[in-house]
């Protein structure tokens, strides 16, 4: 809702199937992702993302309470990696690195 309010255009997505889906109907210009979501693969959904040209570009900025964040981030080539609980100045400030990186 704070990115609806900032004017943003988000999409949802309620588990690790409909991502790509959406990715594909939105056509969004950055992906915020949790690394941990039940029946997802985090490397394999940037892998098969980036392997369409239309995609392969398409930043992703990365969320999580894990430890391992930062390598699984720099593995994927995540734009930037938040740790959980973040607050929303720093979430607008990934986002807008996010996409002053493909501007």
């Amino acid at each position: 809702m704070m990115l609806e309010d900032m004017g943003y255009e988000v999409a949802t997505c309620g588990d690790a199937a409909e991502i790509l889906g959406s990715i594909e109907s939105a056509k969004p210009d950055v992906v915020l992702q949790d690394i941990r979501m039940p029946g997802l693969d985090i490397e394999e959904l940037v892998r098969t993302v980036r392997a369409d040209p239309r995609w392969a570009r398409l930043p992703f900025v990365l969320f999580t309470a894990s430890m391992d964040a930062e390598e699984v981030g720099a593995r994927v080539g995540a734009a930037l990696v938040l740790d959980k609980p973040f607050k929303p100045h720093e979430l607008l400030r990934a986002i807008e690195g996010a996409l002053a990186v493909n501007a």
